[in-house]
Order: C-alpha cells, then sequence, then structure tokens
C-alpha cells in the first residue's frame, strides 16, 4: 500500500514516505485503511498502522505547515477521548506486534497518564482544584483503559492459543 503513494504528495525525495496526513493517501487506497472507530483520531491510527509496514524516522525540517487552532475536531468533538482510547487499545491489544511494539504501546500509556499526573501536581500548586481533578480524572481514566487493554490482550492470546491446539 504504502510503495504505492504518488509521489509528491507524501514521498520524499529518497522515496520515504512521511505519514502526516491521511487526507494525501489517494482516496481508494484511503478508504480501505481507515477504521471508522477511530474517527476523529484515525490519523493516528494509519500512521500506527503504517510504521507496521516499516520504519518510520524523524526529519530535522518542516515538511508540512498546518494551522491548529480551537476549532479543530480534537478541541471540539465529544468522539475524541473515546476514540483516542480505541486508538491505542488497538495499538496494544494487537496480536501481531513484536515485544518492541507492545513495549511502547504500553509506554505510551503509561507516559500519558504521567504527564497528566505531573500536570495534576502543578494545579494544586497553583491553587487550581477543579483543574486538578481533571487532570487527576483523566490519568485514573488512562489507567483503567490500560488494565482493560491488557486483559483484553491476554484474553486474546490466550483464544488463541486454545484455537490453534485444536
Amino acid at each position: 500500500m504504502l510503495a504505492e503513494i504518488r509521489a509528491g504528495q507524501t514521498q520524499l525525495s529518497d522515496g520515504t514516505i512521511a505519514p502526516a496526513r491521511a487526507t494525501r493517501m489517494p482516496r481508494a487506497e484511503l478508504n480501505a485503511w481507515l477504521d471508522t472507530t477511530t474517527d476523529p483520531c484515525d490519523d493516528a491510527d494509519l500512521t500506527i498502522r503504517a510504521s507496521r509496514h516499516g520504519d518510520i524516522g524523524f526529519v530535522d525540517r518542516p515538511l508540512l505547515r498546518w494551522r491548529r487552532h480551537s476549532d479543530t475536531l480534537s478541541h471540539t468533538s465529544p468522539r475524541w477521548r473515546t476514540a483516542a482510547l480505541c486508538v491505542r487499545a488497538k495499538a496494544l491489544t494487537d496480536l501481531s506486534n513484536t515485544p518492541a511494539q507492545l513495549r511502547v504501546a504500553r509506554m505510551g500509556y503509561l507516559h500519558s497518564a504521567a504527564e497528566l499526573r505531573r500536570e495534576f501536581r502543578h494545579s494544586m500548586r497553583e491553587h487550581d482544584p477543579r483543574g486538578a481533578f481533571n487532570k487527576l480524572l483523566g490519568a485514573a481514566n488512562l489507567y483503567e483503559a490500560y488494565a482493560v487493554a491488557n486483559v483484553r490482550l491476554w484474553w486474546r492470546r490466550a483464544a488463541t492459543r486454545v484455537t490453534s491446539r485444536r
């Protein structure tokens, strides 16, 4: 799929792919790869799945510029949090994960929760109890989602082992 992306859209001059925006892909390929359960975080899901087909590197220069503003879906969509947790769960529970991919998926949950805990402490120091409560609740939600995803992974692996023994 990635090799078929038209040059000049998201392909760099050395032939590597820079999956910055899902809408840069030809529409037929995009529809085949999109998972509607991850909307409005489908670009993150697509990037994670694309990374399983090859390395993604860091380019230390701007390749794409766009303006972020308060009206974007990531700021206004009531579905954003649910979709973001869905993307994280998909990344963690994928049975094709290598040990390194599984470790990174787990670290993603834990790092995000730790960041929310740091923001909680900062809000407490700034005497902002409402902000502190929201950060603490966010961290608790991430830890819960992390536990649920790990249990799902365990069950999926167990079901695969039982099926393969038959």
